[in-house]
């Protein structure tokens, strides 16, 4: 009888996360795979179902209907890939899970670095700007703690991490297993195929982020920037620094962006491509993003740079975020509203030691680094 696997996730399935999150590899290996979209009952306000053209997603549409499947007979031995992280706002699918004592597995990756003073600017944040959601905030914290610590949530069968894994993470499961985040198996893989280059001119590339319609923001009730100006300030940057260096500049956009050329200035926009572009660049642009792996990787020099508005708005996570990362990769951020002639910056050539420690803590581990983890994940949901 073969082993079935089943994927829990609040995200539309596409062919990114069949790859990235080793659902391929598992139906490729003859496993039973299927996909459970639950983003309607988990996020009502944001729920985009998965299409119908992946004839192993189902859409769950109720509570009960997620807990009468968990409790059939064919799913009854069936090991469970949570893809939504634990919390107490996401604590529903744990605890039937947890309530009828299945197999859970939890790949706990995409970490990047934040640093204590971001931490503490965070809060200073909610405190000044919205005191009830920071009690609220804190108060999740606490009453998930106390489900974990009474068992309402049971420990993962697995949890598989990536780099140096703080204990107090790995305590949360019965086992802990190394693994490479999906951008390091993404970067072999484009490196082994040596593909000529997708842009046929010098360039360098920006790491688009969809800042001013990114649906974090509004699943958060946070502010975020304004699109015209935050455009004005960008190609006013891009165009400094394409004079200066003799260089064109294209676009990576966010998967979930839907840019035009204008909205660039013409520039080229590519999309789904963002290691290719990074691999053939002379340097990239960016605000925050896990996609820095690829020019760590490839050991590309970057520029961090935010807008003045950016810097006014101090919205959590994407200021804070830029700081943190540049800090811990020993780079300066750039406010390019306060920028006006190309002497004012500098592309400075990678540190070493820098980029070394965020492969290693970030990105794989000393144990995982030569293994594909594709194998690593077969080998360990066989085991249970």
């Amino acid at each position: 009888m073969k082993k079935k696997v089943i994927y829990i996730s609040w995200v539309k399935l596409n062919n990114k996360i069949a790859q990235d999150w080793y659902l391929n590899y598992l139906l490729q290996s003859g496993l039973n795979v299927e996909y459970w979209d639950i983003s309607g009952i988990l996020r009502q306000k944001f729920s985009t179902y998965s299409d119908s053209i992946f004839d192993i997603v189902r859409n769950i549409k109720s509570w009960k209907n997620f807990e009468l499947l968990i409790q059939s007979t064919e799913n009854r031995n069936a090991v469970y890939v949570v893809l939504i992280s634990p919390s107490w706002p996401t604590r529903r699918p744990f605890q039937i899970l947890s309530k009828h004592l299945k197999k859970v597995v939890f790949i706990d990756w995409g970490e990047m670095p934040y640093s204590k003073a971001a931490r503490i600017e965070k809060i200073f944040y909610w405190i000044s700007h919205n005191p009830i959601k920071l009690a609220q905030l804190t108060l999740e914290k606490l009453l998930w703690f106390v489900m974990k610590k009474f068992k309402v949530i049971k420990p993962f069968d697995i949890i598989f991490y990536v780099g140096d894994m703080p204990y107090k993470k790995k305590m949360f499961s019965k086992k802990a297993v190394p693994i490479n985040f999906s951008d390091y198996e993404d970067f072999l893989r484009i490196k082994v195929k040596d593909k000529n280059s997708i842009v046929n001119y010098k360039y360098a590339v920006f790491i688009d982020q969809n800042l001013p319609y990114h649906l974090d923001f509004e699943l958060l009730n946070l502010p975020t920037v304004t699109a015209k100006k935050y455009y004005k300030s960008l190609n006013n940057f891009f165009s400094l620094i394409e004079k200066q260096y003799k260089i064109r500049i294209v676009i990576a956009a966010h998967p979930t962006a839907d840019i035009k050329k204008s909205e660039f200035y013409g520039r080229q926009v590519f999309k789904m491509q963002t290691a290719e572009l990074i691999k053939d660049a002379e340097f990239v642009l960016m605000h925050t993003t896990s996609a820095v792996s690829f020019a760590i990787l490839n050991f590309k020099p970057i520029i961090f740079f935010y807008t003045e508005e950016m810097f006014k708005l101090k919205t959590p996570t994407i200021l804070d975020g830029i700081f943190s990362l540049s800090k811990y990769l020993g780079e300066k951020a750039y406010n390019i509203d306060m920028i006006y002639e190309s002497r004012k910056f500098k592309i400075q050539q990678p540190r070493k030691q820098f980029f070394t420690k965020y492969k290693y803590r970030y990105l794989t581990s000393k144990l995982s680094e030569n293994i594909l983890s594709s194998e690593i994940f077969l080998r360990e949901i066989n085991s249970i």
